[in-house]
């Protein structure tokens, strides 16, 4: 009887102490689960994704400066890296890596200047070169960039050197670099 006595107040012991492993079981159960939720890579990953949602709507909402055709863009991340999609309105989504010539070019400058409105002004470059931003452009894009992004990099970046081997006026009163080469030496003529 003593032993029944001493098993059966084991037993009980036990019982509550096992309905007190209930909720801790719980508890790690739901710690398991916002450990798998919030992991390092996953709040990598969040972080990257909201400066990354913040860079799409900048593009997005920039992109008619350079490009005259409507554009917009889609920005995803992963383990892997960063995914970037150009959805023009006459063709299907394309990955960034796949534009022609000129597109690349024109989503360099637009990617340049949605980068440069994250820095704060005290922190951005006074000056900026392009070399040949236009190559592969035809006339109207030239233009339309020179008319309507030109003037919005100005406003971020003061100084813009836009370096083309393209005798132009597109540029109006802008002050003009030319650099004439004659028997061998170079000369730069200020206009």
């Amino acid at each position: 009887n003593e032993r029944y006595t001493i098993s059966k107040s084991r037993i009980e012991e036990l019982k509550s102490k096992i309905e007190g492993l209930g909720n801790v079981l719980e508890e790690k159960r739901c710690f398991e689960m916002l450990v798998k939720a919030y992991s390092n890579n996953k709040l990598k990953l969040n972080a990257a994704n909201s400066v990354l949602k913040a860079l799409e709507t900048e593009l997005n909402a920039l992109a008619p400066l350079v490009f005259p055709e409507p554009v917009k863009f889609e920005l995803t991340t992963n383990k892997q890296g960063i995914s970037a999609v150009a959805h023009f309105k006459a063709k299907k989504p394309a990955d960034i890596y796949t534009l022609s010539g000129a597109e690349s070019n024109c989503f360099r400058l637009l990617f340049a200047l949605a980068i440069l409105v994250f820095v704060p002004p005290e922190r951005r470059p006074n000056f900026m070169i392009l070399d040949e931003p236009e190559s592969n452009c035809g006339d109207s894009v030239r233009k339309h960039m020179i008319n309507e992004f030109l003037p919005k990099l100005q406003s971020v970046v003061p100084n813009i050197f836009w370096i083309t081997p393209l005798d132009t006026d597109m540029f109006g009163n802008a002050q003009k670099w030319t650099v004439i080469k004659q028997g061998g030496k170079s000369k730069l003529e200020i206009r």
